[in-house]
């Protein structure tokens, strides 16, 4: 997987919906991959981290927002479906030391004691604005139908 592909947990989706995700995907010349969404509590800076996880979990790609949504679903006995967008590919380094809160100066005092990371966190801006991009045009196209 690569950034600005597709990923799709549908678990107990109708064959329509994801049939309709292949349709969008295809017309919009995306890649959309189906499986499940392994869950981190921390972001995995290391490639090998990523892959254990995924293997652990028998999971396609690893985020950690889905999972809360997924146990509401659970719990309130509804589908979950998730569309997700990949920013960062196995094989990609993240930054190992990330900025402790929002606020203007936190990010201010991270950027100037972190100087070494400064590569990948440009590199992590410019596949973030891919990936949004991918993702908002697909679900533009795929909500209406759903």
């Amino acid at each position: 997987m690569a950034t600005g592909d597709l990923v799709a947990e549908l678990g107990g989706a109708e064959l329509e919906t994801l049939e309709a995700a292949r349709a969008v995907a295809a017309r919009q010349g995306a890649r959309i991959h189906f499986g499940r969404l392994a869950h981190s509590e921390r972001v995995l800076a290391e490639p090998r981290e990523k892959a254990d996880l995924g293997r652990r979990q028998r999971a396609s790609a690893v985020d950690m927002e889905s999972a809360a949504v997924r146990r509401w679903a659970a719990d309130h006995a509804v589908f979950f479906h998730a569309f997700r967008v990949v920013l960062d590919s196995l094989e990609d380094r993240l930054p190992s030391v990330l900025p402790q809160g929002e606020s203007f100066s936190e990010l201010v005092r991270y950027a100037a004691g972190n100087l070494s990371q400064w590569p990948l966190l440009l590199s992590l801006a410019l596949k973030q604005r891919k990936a949004m991009r991918a993702l908002s045009r697909f679900l533009e196209e795929l909500l209406p139908w759903l």
